[in-house]
């Protein structure tokens, strides 16, 4: 029998009802009898969580993306597998990969489904603290993207695509481009931009398909670049977002490539799976994705 370890984030969107916490878990402890529950009760947690859990068969992270991301950057390289069952607010990555949104069928998900390797991507930069280095397994953003992470706080009753809509509201105010230098593999690109988003995942904000065509087994990352813009072009930029049309805009652009060095000027923001990471002043990241370095529990 396969020792399986769940790692719960109680302060996940879905899961802050106690009748709705109480029924996920019932539904884990049915599916997985002798299950061992773990509880992440701040940022950083689940990767504790998950590193104490190595040893385990299964590992399944039940939160939102950030849950997904800490989890899956304690497991790199290691024998468990990762199952996810979706109780975030967006819970991106989760989509991209075919999760279910049911619990019932994402643990079967988890029970039944086959393991496969998946990228994990990394972002290195040397600030105030001295060189970081942090994971992401779907999204990491620059500019626009990590405002409106930022915003998410501002609206705990929304969830998905009306909470990231809210957020891009919010975001909008003061927004401001900046200029960046690109270096990926044979090309650089030095430009303003509205934001810079390395994929992993093809979806955020709740199910936007940024990067339609990427995919989390190729060792490649996507690298959406937002050409400078106003205000009121970002807000139509969103409306071509939801409608699928935005890859044909002008001023967007795809470049894919397993590495890629950005040069920004200090205090830009910086978003992780959703998540807003201290940069510390740096003023410069190098993103690389990881090839197949996690175990993905996915549908058979």
């Amino acid at each position: 029998m396969e020792k399986v370890v769940a790692i719960v984030n109680p302060s996940a969107a879905r899961l802050r009802g106690p009748r709705e916490r109480e029924r996920v878990l019932g539904v884990l402890r049915t599916v997985f009898p002798g299950l061992a529950l773990r509880e992440s009760r701040g940022r950083g947690e689940a990767g504790e969580c998950a590193r104490a859990a190595a040893g385990a068969d299964l590992v399944i992270a039940v939160g939102g993306d950030g849950t997904v991301r800490e989890a899956a950057a304690a497991l790199a390289g290691g024998t468990a597998a990762l199952a996810i069952v979706p109780a975030g607010a967006g819970n991106d990555f989760a989509r991209a990969a075919g999760i279910p949104p049911a619990p019932l069928d994402a643990c079967m998900v988890a029970r039944e489904g086959r393991t496969r390797a998946v990228d994990l991507g990394t972002v290195a930069w040397e600030g105030g603290e001295g060189a970081r280095r942090e994971s992401f397994i779907n999204i990491a953003g620059l500019g626009f993207d990590a405002r409106v992470a930022a915003a998410r706080r501002y609206f705990t009753r929304l969830r998905g695509l009306p909470l990231y809509i809210a957020a891009v509201l919010r975001a909008l105010t003061g927004c401001q481009c900046a200029r960046v230098r690109i270096r990926v593999p044979g090309r650089e690109i030095e430009k303003r931009v509205l934001l810079v988003a390395a994929a992993n995942g093809s979806c955020f904000g709740g199910g936007l398909r940024i990067a339609p065509d990427a995919r989390f087994d190729d060792g490649l990352l996507d690298l959406c670049i937002v050409d400078a813009v106003n205000p009121w072009a970002a807000a139509r930029g969103l409306v071509s977002l939801l409608r699928g049309t935005h890859i044909h805009r002008k001023g967007f652009e795809i470049v894919r490539a397993p590495w890629a060095e950005i040069d920004v000027p200090a205090g830009m923001p910086c978003q992780l799976d959703g998540e807003v990471a201290d940069l510390g002043g740096a003023r410069r990241l190098r993103f690389e994705a990881l090839p197949g370095a996690v175990r993905l529990r996915v549908s058979p």
